[in-house]
């Protein structure tokens, strides 16, 4: 390991099917999350030799076997790489803590992140800091800490794969014809379907007393609860709505049974007349 490691995530385009194998952390497997994530969790690494630099590729999913399913790829090397892709979801970067170059170390976090100086809000973790931006997050820490910022990819994975969802839910809500009923009850059941079985405002475990914390920093910087009441008092909207349009339909159904039923019961009350009438004659 040297002094820095940079990190991008993007999602995952990649084909490449050889040479991966189950991601570990620390040589354990990623298991703080609550369960209902770690079933729909799948995560593989492997070393890839670019030129002189040795760098470690991650495929992350979460979600996985569903329609909501997120695949992430993100890749952590000692050197700058492929900085201004507009691909890139999120950055990271890790450096060795030196008091001696304090100020250079949060320059080039700033640069790597932001293109500028101007990330400075650190929070002091004891033994490292940590900075949590729009685009990205950097910490700085000594060795011993690694680990800590690789599980924060994760989270930051996570925190992604949700605002994928989200976003795809509110494009569906913006495309979808108003006085589709169909379309939106089934707008409306995948998106209690997704909220049921794999949102969760704590996704982490609590028995690692670092991780929640980390979550709540990153979770917070993501406004995903506030990301998430959006979308919940929009399907509260569009539930009114599928509800009321249900009622038109039946109320245009009953209205058609009773307009049949007048009309059967003065074709019939005509026919009665008719019939006496020849009777009569």
């Amino acid at each position: 390991m040297n002094n820095k490691c940079y990190v991008n995530i993007c999602l995952d385009t990649s084909e490449d099917d050889s040479g991966w194998q189950d991601l570990r952390i620390d040589n354990k497997k990623i298991s703080f999350f609550q369960e209902g994530l770690i079933k729909g969790f799948r995560g593989k690494m492997k070393q890839v030799q670019k030129g002189h630099m040795l760098r470690t590729h991650w495929i992350i999913e979460f979600f996985a076997d569903s329609v909501f399913s997120v695949k992430l790829y993100v890749v952590f090397s000692e050197e700058e790489t492929e900085k201004n892709n507009r691909n890139i979801l999120y950055k990271a970067i890790w450096q060795l803590q030196n008091d001696s170059s304090k100020e250079d170390i949060r320059q080039c976090a700033s640069e790597w992140i932001r293109g500028s100086k101007s990330l400075v809000e650190y929070k002091d973790l004891s033994d490292f800091k940590i900075c949590f931006d729009g685009g990205g997050f950097s910490m700085i820490s000594g060795k011993n800490h690694f680990y800590n910022f690789q599980r924060t990819v994760v989270l930051a994975c996570l925190c992604l794969s949700y605002n994928n969802v989200f976003n795809g839910f509110i494009k569906k809500l913006s495309d979808v014809d108003m006085n589709d009923y169909n379309a939106l009850s089934d707008l409306t059941m995948n998106m209690n379907i997704f909220a049921a079985k794999w949102y969760f405002r704590y996704p982490v475990l609590l028995k690692n007393n670092l991780v929640p914390v980390l979550w709540g920093f990153i979770s917070e910087r993501f406004k995903l609860n506030q990301h998430y009441e959006e979308l919940e008092n929009q399907l509260k909207n569009v539930h009114a709505l599928v509800s009321q349009l249900y009622r038109d339909q039946e109320s245009k159904k009953s209205s058609n049974i009773s307009f049949k039923m007048s009309f059967y019961l003065v074709f019939l009350t005509i026919l009665l007349v008719v019939l006496t009438l020849f009777l009569v004659l």
